[in-house]
């Protein structure tokens, strides 16, 4: 019986320091994307970064696509976390989403987030597209029930129709932050004082 136990535990003890190590890679990997590019980062790169061999990361990726959907599938779940937050939020409907545009132009996202909207990974993401274009749709489908309470409680205008406003809220701030990424961006965007003053005029155009 001891041995059994001493068996699991050190199989606990073996899974906690694989999903560590596979957390390093993570995180390693996306800050090697975000500096270099995905196409011009090597597998090689990141192991160093990590202070692993090439067996070693490739024992938990075995391509840097495996990588780049893993960083995806996190986004995802980080992007489903947000859906709940907003879906259980009783704060009044503007303060609710004024905190979600907040968090996703935040300069302190993980890496990770971020990484998903570099240019060169977007064809390798397509693989993923319908895990994305899920979580998507139910982000929407949050902030729509979030505005039609906002008209009901009578903090959000009354001629706003909720599904159209929160498709256009996605648009605008997924584009910001695409356009926040770029090293040639249209507008500038990334100083925190322009985009608190976008976001106090979205929310003044939303207010009843």
């Amino acid at each position: 019986m001891q041995k059994a136990i001493m068996t699991r535990s050190e199989s606990g003890a073996a899974r906690s320091r694989a999903d560590s190590t596979r957390e390093k890679i993570l995180n390693t990997a996306a800050a090697c994307f975000l500096e270099n590019g995905y196409r011009d980062t090597r597998m090689m790169q990141i192991a160093a970064r990590c202070g692993l061999s090439r067996a070693a990361i490739y024992k938990h990726f075995p391509t840097k696509e495996s990588v780049l959907l893993a960083l995806n599938a996190r986004v995802v779940e980080d992007t489903l976390a947000v859906t709940h937050f907003i879906l259980n939020s009783r704060q009044p409907a503007l303060k609710v989403i004024e905190q979600w545009m907040r968090d996703l132009l935040s300069h302190d996202q993980p890496g990770f987030i971020r990484v998903v909207m570099i240019d060169d990974a977007q064809g390798v993401l397509m693989l993923d597209q319908e895990a994305t274009d899920d979580a998507l749709r139910k982000v929407k489908r949050a902030l729509t029930k979030v505005i039609r309470r906002g008209v009901r409680e009578g903090d959000v205008a009354p001629n706003i129709h909720p599904a159209d406003t929160a498709h256009m809220l996605q648009a605008l701030v997924f584009s910001i932050e695409r356009n926040n990424l770029s090293s040639r961006p249209v507008i500038e965007m990334r100083d925190s004082r322009r985009q608190d003053l976008m976001i106090a005029t979205i929310i003044a155009g939303l207010r009843a």
